[in-house]
This record gives structure tokens, C-alpha cells and sequence, in this order.
């Protein structure tokens, strides 16, 4: 089974946080399909980032849940600002783990 997927969900954020390596990317160059949510299951774990996936927490809850269905002993991690507190406690109880940057 492969170890780890780095899942880039959206290349937006509002913080623009000094020292942020996602500002420095390239997204078109980095753009590529995968095949979907399928090509993900055969990871033990997916790191969630952006960006800042909590933009749209509404589909992240999906993707998430997407995932978890689809192989049950997958950990899911979130790495977040956490942009959108209303949709986070939700969004914690579907998760293994969160990292969390603060940045004024």
C-alpha cells in the first residue's frame, strides 16, 4: 500500500501568509488528473491542503467523506488556517488529524 498523497484541493486562500510555499507554485504546471477519488484509496493516508481547503468547506466535508467510504482504514489530515470556525467542528470529527497555521 502507498504511504502518503498530498491532495491540493484548491489553490485559493485569503491569508497570504508570510513564508507560504503554495504562493511560489506554479498551479498549471502542477495540474494533472489522477483518475479521481478512486486513485487515492490505495494510500494510507491523504493530506488535505491548499490553498485553503476550509474556502469551501461544504465540499471538503464531501471529499472527505468520499474518501472514508471508500477505504474505511484511510487517515485523512487537514492542513488549514482555519478560514471558516462556523463548518470546522463538523469537518474535525471526520478527521485523523489537523494542523493548523496562524499567521496574522
Amino acid at each position: 500500500m502507498k504511504k502518503t498523497a498530498r491532495v491540493i484541493i484548491t489553490s485559493k486562500c485569503d491569508r497570504k501568509c508570510p513564508g507560504c510555499c503554495n504562493s511560489k507554485l506554479d498551479y498549471t504546471s502542477l495540474a494533472k488528473v489522477i483518475g479521481g477519488i478512486t486513485a487515492l484509496k490505495d494510500y494510507e493516508e491523504v493530506v488535505i491542503t491548499g490553498g485553503e481547503p476550509m474556502l469551501n468547506p461544504d465540499s471538503l466535508l464531501r471529499f472527505i467523506k468520499a474518501l472514508k467510504k471508500q477505504n474505511k482504514r484511510q487517515r485523512v489530515y487537514l492542513y488549514t488556517a482555519c478560514l471558516s470556525m462556523d463548518d470546522y467542528g463538523k469537518i474535525l470529527n471526520q478527521l485523523d488529524g489537523i494542523t493548523v497555521t496562524l499567521h496574522a
